[in-house]
């Protein structure tokens, strides 16, 4: 679900071209131009850029971490 949604976010920032009327062609040139669409309201293109940046890594890295734990939560094993 998060990598359709981040591959939805890349398209719509990467074509300039399907948000405005008057642009011929289709495909960001530069990363200004991707800097402009990125941007969220007074939020600047690039901390957008790098929060999501950081959400994703962040949802990297969640699941692999492992728990230091020495209780029977942690290992896995619950008695009931």
């Amino acid at each position: 679900m998060f990598l359709i949604l981040l591959l939805a976010w890349v398209l719509k920032i990467s074509t300039p071209g399907l948000q405005a009327e008057n642009i011929s062609r289709t495909l960001a040139r530069s990363l200004q131009e991707i800097l402009q669409t990125a941007r969220l309201g007074p939020i600047p293109g690039g901390v957008v850029l790098v929060c999501v940046a950081l959400f994703y890594t962040w949802l990297v890295w969640a699941p692999r971490r492992t728990h230091q734990d020495s209780e029977e939560i942690g290992v896995g094993e619950v008695h009931v």
